[in-house]
């Protein structure tokens, strides 16, 4: 087994020299272990600041955050056979208490249930509303023998702007982009021979929404053309980090389900899920269940019924 996401958690609590590996040898690479910090953590069985590694991407090894619901593909192209990696991961933008579940991973069975009437913090120690949720994250490999272990790799979901379309940061650290909460990855691909004229290579989809974990949320695609890494991924318009004056993007992601948004005024809520689909060179189907009264206002919900998009240019 080889770890391919950053949640490993690598730390010394007394002395600035890493002796703790846990995950394997390859933890003591020194791209993975590149610099050593400090972090104050309050929520640790120690109670106190820990030693962490750092890698050299810049990314923390304090083990505060979590993957799952992986989906890859191998695919075969005229250089060989391609592999596509997608997962959501937690934030970890926060140490949330023992209590802290929003982040904890659902069912099927459960997500249909009525969270509504169970949605109260009070007495929990909970994380902010921006620490909620997770992101949908890409990874991509030549082969599998060019597997790069503990890679942050990178998110598909776009950031959160501002009313004139600067992106929005984390108030913890000012650096890390704010975004909704995206999970459930999926991957329509297709291979190199069966491209059409958009030259289409992968279509993902996802749920994305504002609340934290079972609640209602639409279904976003985000296109690839001409190839299956992550530069491949369309992007419409970018802006600059406010910090970092890198180039983010900040648009170029579509809102599938939200042709069927309601107005409604009563509270209740629009909901999408079980998205799947198939490409053949420009021929994309894009199917999904719906659900215009998520809500239960007065304890009556609506059904689901499923919903296709067709299109003939990718």
């Amino acid at each position: 087994p080889c770890r391919v996401e950053v949640n490993e958690s690598i730390y010394e609590n007394d002395h600035p020299k890493i002796t703790r590996y846990y995950g394997g040898l390859y933890c003591k690479d020194e791209d993975n272990c590149h610099t050593i910090v400090r972090q104050d953590i309050t929520n640790n069985p120690f109670n106190t600041s820990l030693w962490f590694c750092k890698t050299k991407e810049g990314v923390i090894l304090n083990g505060n955050s979590g993957a799952s619901r992986p989906n890859l593909f191998l695919i075969p192209t005229s250089k060989g056979t391609q592999v596509i990696l997608g997962y959501e991961e937690s934030k970890g933008l926060g140490f949330g208490g023992e209590s802290d579940d929003h982040d904890r991973v659902l069912s099927d069975a459960e997500e249909i249930g009525d969270h509504d009437k169970n949605d109260t913090d009070a007495g929990k120690n909970v994380t902010e509303k921006e620490d909620l949720g997770k992101n949908v994250v890409f990874q991509h490999f030549d082969s599998f023998k060019n597997v790069k272990p503990i890679s942050k790799g990178d998110i598909l979901n776009l950031p959160e702007v501002d009313s004139i379309g600067v992106p929005k940061v984390s108030s913890k650290d000012n650096v890390t982009l704010l975004r909704n909460n995206a999970r459930r990855i999926r991957f329509i691909q297709q291979p190199e021979s069966k491209w059409g004229q958009t030259q289409t290579s992968i279509v993902a989809l996802w749920r994305e929404g504002e609340g934290g974990h079972g609640k209602n949320a639409d279904i976003m695609m985000r296109r690839a053309e001409r190839g299956y890494d992550f530069n491949s991924f369309h992007c419409q318009t970018s802006r600059k980090h406010p910090i970092t004056r890198e180039d983010v993007c900040v648009s170029g992601v579509t809102n599938v389900s939200g042709l069927l948004e309601t107005n409604d005024q009563s509270g209740n809520k629009t909901d999408a899920r079980a998205h799947r689909g198939f490409i053949r060179g420009d021929f994309l189907v894009i199917a999904y269940t719906f659900a215009e009264n998520w809500g239960r206002v007065g304890g009556l919900g609506s059904r689901y019924d499923m919903y296709q998009i067709t299109s003939h240019d990718g």
